[in-house]
């Protein structure tokens, strides 16, 4: 092999190799580049699922699923995955074998969301291998040595479930569109989906855009139907074996919108055992028998999920009490639409826009000068890239799946041009690849707006001192309580201090989050009796806090150090956090 010409990594020995040099380097860049983990336990979803995988370790039952230091004593029931805090809590056991347990914690905490990385990007290449030609492994490498945006979930100290989902996505479409003649990548999709069903909703669309895609490959070569039965085998296996293994037995019964509950698993199964019936009939010679019985199966499954639980028809988190939604649900960063990230940050805003084009003018181009070979791969990454675009537009947390379903997709068309036009050179399809990395287009379409309408000059975010270590544990010095704050503060309440907390963002505690923000942002005349209803022994202040005040409200009155007489101080004006103790009635 010339060494002028590009090297052709398609084979899967070579193609994995390449992913683990781009893990080595990506790793390499997000430990010298992030945080450091040793002065915060994260965002409140990190820290949170910290104190879950610590209350695993420390001999809580595992269906024993209560966050009992959150609102006591009612408690609050997570939506969250128990075979992730497993997966983590058996991932930390492991290093305490040699490691002693704080030290095991904090290495969990760091290479746990490095250690995904290499799956996710092993996906993408194969992913780029089955769209484009010769050069396409190798420039997909490229864009992920360069692009860093698709790793912000992946980051050390990320322990929370996105980046998992965001792989169990990748797998199940890789497994689609790779070797569609073997039975073993139809078991992989089936599993991966069913397994990031139970992990979480966030990808559901995805992973029923990969189902759909079975059902297709079906109708357009019914030789297909082994292959097809198989993932519908796995898809309804797996799923019913992540439910009954992380659900409670007394919740087997209950319907989710926004986790794994009968619901979706009757609706799942329904369809699984529909795409096996259609498989089973495409044997045969007649066509429209499959296509009626795929057909009905996907309206069947559909009624059945929204039959049991009608709220589902408004999404996930549709259910959302309206009274939380002005100060609380519509001003989380991860939720505000493509409109409003663009005036919070253009230059961020402009980086998805770029990527998204760029992806859809390759995909257009792929569509044209391989439809004759490729029109299912394409036209099923497509799929998943045209929804990934219309999620991030209302929900900017959606965009990691913009940019994991992006890039191959570019890199495939970069290697088509490299094929057609530069004759698969190697110097010159390094160089293409280089240049029209989003990237770098991203950045020049920024300096050019930002030269046509100078953005407004707004001072940098610091990062909330509040939440650190060091501001968060000096509260241990006075006997354990329960704390009213601000609702961002209690996660790291309860993962830094023996203290619980009255509040955290979470929707399944509507009822809280309500009578925390009216004792704290009401009027302040009523606040005494307020905070004694809720039986808080504390109220944590954090003066740097950028939530917006309410003239004459506790917090208002707190931020002046204007202390009522009910409160007793325990902390110096300089505390990061300020701790007042609720006096006992006399």
């Amino acid at each position: 092999m010339r060494l002028s010409i590009t090297p052709d990594l398609s084979t899967p020995r070579r193609l994995l190799i390449l992913a683990i040099g781009v893990t080595v380097v990506v790793s390499a860049v997000l430990a010298s580049i992030g945080r450091d983990i040793t002065s915060s336990l994260g965002d409140t979803d990190d820290a949170l699922r910290l104190v879950q995988v610590r209350e695993l370790l420390a001999g809580r039952g595992w269906y024993d699923q209560l966050v009992t230091r959150f609102q006591p004593p009612a408690g609050l029931w997570m939506h969250w995955s128990r075979l992730l805090d497993g997966a983590i809590a058996g991932f930390e056991s492991l290093l305490r074998l040699g490691l002693p347990a704080p030290t095991a914690e904090w290495a969990t905490r760091f290479f746990w969301p490095l250690l995904l990385i290499f799956p996710c990007v092993a996906c993408l290449l194969a992913v780029a291998r089955s769209l484009g030609d010769r050069s396409a492994v190798l420039i997909a490498a490229i864009l992920l040595v360069i692009v860093y945006q698709p790793y912000v979930q992946f980051r050390p100290g990320r322990i929370d479930h996105h980046n998992v989902q965001i792989l169990l996505a990748m797998a199940a479409l890789a497994a689609a569109v790779s070797a569609r003649e073997s039975l073993g990548s139809a078991l992989t999709a089936g599993a991966a989906s069913g397994l990031g069903l139970a992990i979480g909703l966030e990808a559901l669309p995805f992973h029923a855009l990969v189902g759909a895609g079975f059902a297709v490959a079906l109708l357009l070569d019914r030789g297909q139907w082994r292959r097809s039965a198989c993932y519908a085998a796995a898809l309804t296996t797996t799923t019913w074996a992540a439910f009954l293994a992380q659900t409670p037995p007394a919740r087997w019964g209950l319907s989710f919108c926004d986790a794994l509950g009968i619901n979706l698993v009757v609706a799942v199964s329904l369809a699984g055992l529909g795409l096996m019936a259609a498989s089973l009939c495409a044997r045969g010679r007649r066509v429209w028998p499959v296509v009626a019985i795929l057909a009905a199966t996907g309206g069947v499954s559909l009624g059945a999920f929204l039959s049991l639980d009608p709220a589902c028809l408004a999404g996930p988190l549709g259910a959302v009490d309206p009274r939380v939604r002005p100060f609380w649900f519509d001003q989380v960063q991860e939720l505000q639409t493509w409109p409003r990230h663009f005036v919070i940050d253009r230059g961020a805003a402009i980086y998805q826009l770029v990527t998204f084009a760029m992806a859809l003018a390759a995909l257009a181009y792929l569509a044209w000068s391989k439809r004759r070979t490729h029109l299912f791969e394409i036209g099923l990454v497509g799929a998943n890239l045209l929804v990934a675009g219309a999620a991030t537009y209302g929900a900017l947390r959606m965009q990691d799946y913009l940019f994991w379903f992006s890039l191959p997709v570019i890199a495939a068309a970069l290697s088509r041009v490299a094929s057609r036009r530069l004759d698969d050179r190697l110097a010159p399809t390094v160089a293409l690849a280089v240049l029209l990395t989003p990237a770098f287009v991203a950045t020049s379409a920024s300096a050019a707006a930002d030269l046509a309408d100078p953005p407004a000059r707004t001072p940098p975010v610091a990062a909330d001192a509040c939440a650190s270590i060091a501001a968060l544990r000096p509260l241990d010095r006075f006997p354990p309580g329960l704390v009213l704050s601000d609702i961002d503060l209690g996660p790291h309440i309860i993962a830094n201090t023996r203290h619980s907390a009255v509040v955290g963002p979470y929707h399944r505690m509507p009822q809280s989050i309500l009578a925390a923000h009216e004792a704290l942002y009401g009027p302040s005349a009523s606040a005494e009796a307020r905070v004694r209803s809720l039986g808080a022994d504390y109220v944590a202040e954090c003066p740097s806090s950028k939530a917006p005040l309410v003239r004459g409200s506790l917090r208002d009155q707190l931020k002046r150090r204007l202390i009522p007489a009910w409160l007793m101080p325990l902390s110096g004006d300089r505390d990061p956090v300020r701790l007042y103790r609720v006096r006992p009635l006399t």
